[in-house]
C-alpha cells in the first residue's frame, strides 16, 4: 500500500485601482489528495478452481486515517456466469466518501469513481474470466490483485498581502497601472517529500488437501453377474485424523439408462458443505470434475464404463480396482505486512517487549492514577493509556471522574460489562494483544469494544466469531452482526446458515428469530436464492 499526498496550489493575484492607490493580495487554495495503493497476493492460484466461496483481504487503510478503511473480496465463480470472477471493493466506515478507484488483475483493469455511503461496496460481477486470471498468475503461482484509491482529503485556503512577494519595481508598475491584471499560477506537486510513505500488502494462501483411495472388489465378475441391479458400496474412507472429510464410493454393475454400462458415484458422508475436485478411474477409463457437496450427497456418472471393458480391466484373479483422487482446500491462510522498515524483526521484538512491560504495569497497578470500579471490584489503571486508546474512556475521565478522599486518584464506574470481559478489554488496551478468548466471550467483548470505540479490538472479535461459527451460535452471531451493522460478519453468518440450512432452520433459535426479528432472515433467504441460482447455472 502506497500513500501519497498530491498538492495543487492555485495562486491568484488581483490588482485594482482605487484613486491613486493599488492594493494587491495573494490567495492560496491547496487541494490535498490521498492516494492509497494496496496489493493482494493470492498464492496457489491454480486452486481457485476449487474455491466457490468469496475470499476477503484483511482491512487496509491510510495511516492515521481510520475513515479511509477498505477491504477487497474475490468470488472465483461469479453468480450466473461461473466462468467469470467477481471482484468487490468494500468501504468499512460509516462516513460517506467520494473516491476514484482502479482495480486490476493481470491485463484487465477497471477505472471508475463512486460515492460510498458508509459501509458500502461495489461489485464488478464479471471482472475477469477465471481461466484468464489463472493464466496471468506469476511463475510462482501467485495471482496479483492491485487496488488504487484516490480522494480529496483537505482543502486549505489562505490569503496575505502580496507586496512582500514581489520586487519594488513590480509593485510600482502595478500601482501606476489602471488595468486590472489577473495572474493565475498553478503549481502541481506529484509528491510531498515530508509525507510518510508505507508499502503494505496482503497475502491469501490456499492449503490443498490431496487424498487417494483404492477400492478393490474381489471376484468382481461373479458378484456382478449375481447382483446386476443392486449397488455395491465401498467402505467409508477419509484422510488420517480427519473424520470431517469422510467419503464412500458406489458402483451399479448395470446402468438404468443403458444396460451395457456401469454407474459410478462419489458420496460425501458429512453434514457440512465442501467443494472438491475429484477423479475416478477404472482401468484406462478416467473421469474428473469439480462439485460442491452440500451435506450427505452423491455425484457421479450414469454411464461411466462399458461392462465388457470393466471386465477386461480386472486383475488375473478377478479383482476390479477403482481409484479415487480428491483435491480440496483444507485451509485459507491470510497474512499482511509492511516493507517500511528493513529492521522489522528487531521492531517486532521491541514491540513485544513494550507490550509485556505495559501488561506488567497494569497487573502490578504501579503508578496508577485512576481506579476503575465494576460493582464490588476495583482496578488500578493509568489515565494517559486509557485516554489514548479509547475516545469514550477519555471523555469519561475528562467529564465524569470524581476525586477520591486522598486527593491523589480518580474514579470511573463501568456498568453493563462483566468483570472478565472488561479485564480482557484492558489487556488489549495496554498490549494490543488478545489471547484466551473463545467465541462465547467474543460476543460480549465485541459489544464492549463498540461501546468504548476500540476499533482494533472490534476487528479481532469479528475474526474470532467468524472462525468459531457453528450450528449452535450462527443465529446469535447473525443477530449481533445485524444489531451493530457489521456488514462483513453478517454476510459470513448468512452464508453459513444458508450452507447448513437443513440443520440450522430446525433449531429453536432460528424459529425464535423468525418471530421476534425476521429482518436478518431476509439476508439468509437471499443468500440461499443466489446459491440456488449459481448451482443451476453451473
Amino acid at each position: 500500500m502506497d500513500v501519497k499526498i498530491v498538492s495543487a496550489l492555485i495562486l491568484i493575484l488581483f490588482s485594482w485601482s482605487v484613486t491613486s492607490e493599488t492594493y494587491s493580495e495573494l490567495g492560496v487554495t491547496e487541494l490535498r489528495e490521498l492516494k492509497l495503493k494496496y496489493t493482494w497476493l493470492i498464492e496457489n492460484c491454480n486452486l481457485l478452481n476449487a474455491v466457490k466461496d468469496t475470499i476477503y483481504t484483511e482491512e487496509f487503510w491510510a495511516p492515521g486515517n481510520e475513515s479511509f478503511k477498505w477491504y477487497l473480496g474475490l468470488k472465483p465463480r461469479a453468480d450466473s456466469y461461473p466462468e467469470y470472477m467477481s471482484l468487490f471493493l468494500h468501504h468499512e466506515h460509516s462516513d460517506s466518501i467520494h473516491v476514484n478507484y482502479k482495480l486490476s488483475i493481470g491485463s484487465v483493469e477497471h477505472n471508475d469513481s463512486r460515492t460510498f455511503l458508509g459501509n458500502d461496496y461495489i461489485v464488478k460481477t464479471y471482472f475477469i474470466k477465471r481461466d484468464e486470471a489463472i493464466q496471468s498468475c506469476s511463475p510462482n503461482d501467485t495471482l496479483v490483485v492491485d487496488c488504487e484509491i484516490r480522494t480529496v482529503t483537505d482543502v486549505f485556503e489562505a490569503s496575505e498581502p502580496f507586496l512582500d512577494h514581489v520586487s519594488q519595481n513590480s509593485a510600482m508598475s502595478l500601482k501606476d497601472s489602471a488595468i486590472i491584471p489577473l495572474l493565475i499560477i498553478i503549481i502541481v506537486s506529484s509528491e510531498v517529500n515530508s509525507v510518510i510513505r508505507s508499502e503494505n500488502w496482503g497475502v491469501t494462501q490456499f492449503e490443498e488437501m490431496k487424498f487417494h483411495y483404492t477400492w478393490m472388489i474381489n471376484n468382481f465378475r461373479l458378484v456382478t453377474l449375481q447382483n446386476q441391479s443392486t449397488s455395491i458400496n465401498s467402505p467409508d474412507f477419509s484422510p488420517p485424523g480427519n473424520e470431517s472429510f469422510k467419503w464412500y464410493l458406489q458402483l451399479y454393475p448395470q446402468s438404468e439408462d443403458d444396460s451395457t454400462y456401469m454407474e459410478l458415484y462419489l458420496f460425501h458422508k458429512n453434514a457440512d458443505t465442501v467443494h472438491v475436485n475429484y477423479a475416478l478411474s477404472i482401468g484406462s477409463v478416467k473421469e474428473e470434475t469439480s462439485y460442491t457437496f452440500k451435506g450427505m450427497f452423491g455425484r457421479g456418472w450414469r454411464r461411466f464404463i462399458k461392462r465388457d471393458e470393466a471386465f477386461k480391466s480386472c486383475q488375473p484373479n478377478g479383482t476390479l480396482i477403482i481409484n479415487c483422487e480428491i483435491h480440496a482446500i483444507s485451509n485459507v491462510v491470510e497474512s499482511s505486512g509492511s516493507n517500511v522498515d528493513q529492521c522489522s524483526t528487531r521492531d517486532e521484538t521491541l514491540r513485544s517487549k513494550i507490550s509485556d512491560d505495559f501488561l506488567t504495569l497494569l497487573e502490578d497497578e504501579k503508578f496508577s492514577d485512576i481506579t476503575i470500579k465494576l460493582g464490588d471490584h476495583e482496578i488500578g489503571a493509568h489515565k494517559i493509556i486509557l485516554a489514548a486508546r479509547s475516545p469514550v474512556l477519555a471523555s469519561s475521565i475528562m467529564k465524569n471522574s470524581t476525586v477520591s478522599n486522598n486527593g491523589n486518584s480518580s474514579f470511573i464506574e463501568i456498568k453493563n460489562v462483566k468483570l472478565t470481559v472488561f479485564k480482557k478489554l484492558l489487556q488489549y488496551i495496554y498490549t494490543d494483544k488478545l489471547d484466551g478468548v473463545d467465541s462465547n466471550m467474543a460476543k460480549d467483548l465485541l459489544a464492549a469494544a463498540i461501546e468504548y470505540d476500540i476499533k482494533g479490538l472490534k476487528a479481532r472479535c469479528e475474526e474470532i466469531l467468524c472462525s468459531g461459527m457453528n450450528y449452535e451460535n450462527a443465529i446469535e452471531i447473525l443477530q449481533i452482526a445485524d444489531q451493530y451493522y457489521i456488514h462483513k460478519l453478517k454476510l459470513q453468518a448468512s452464508k453459513f446458515i444458508a450452507d447448513h440450512a437443513l440443520t440450522v432452520i430446525q433449531s429453536a433459535e432460528f424459529k425464535n428469530l423468525e418471530i421476534s426479528k425476521p429482518h436478518p432472515i431476509y439476508e439468509v433467504v437471499r443468500m440461499m436464492a443466489y446459491q440456488s441460482m449459481v448451482n443451476r447455472g453451473s
